[in-house]
């Protein structure tokens, strides 16, 4: 099995993909360009926003969930012991 690893290119400081037993390179990846890089960094940026607020929504929802359930348990709880109370009476 080959062992790939990704260094940088010494000639254009982007990144290549080289086999290290046999020295081949099987890709090149060139290095963006300030702008480029800029906007891709800030297409990250604004991902990972989103997803921490797509979690926070979801963590909030359950959360909501949980509480309905406990509440819905001890609404059930106290039904159940009104109906002892009067079956008793």
């Amino acid at each position: 099995m080959a062992r790939i690893k990704i260094v940088n290119c010494p000639i254009c400081q982007g990144k290549i993909e080289i086999d290290l037993d046999t020295g081949i390179v099987y890709r090149h990846f060139e290095k963006k360009k300030g702008e480029e890089a800029e906007k891709e960094f800030d297409s990250a940026v604004d991902k990972v926003a989103r997803k921490d607020e797509k979690l926070q929504d979801l963590f909030a929802r359950a959360k909501e969930r949980e509480k309905n359930k406990d509440l819905d348990e001890l609404f059930r709880k106290a039904a159940d012991k009104a109906k002892e109370d009067l079956d008793k009476e």
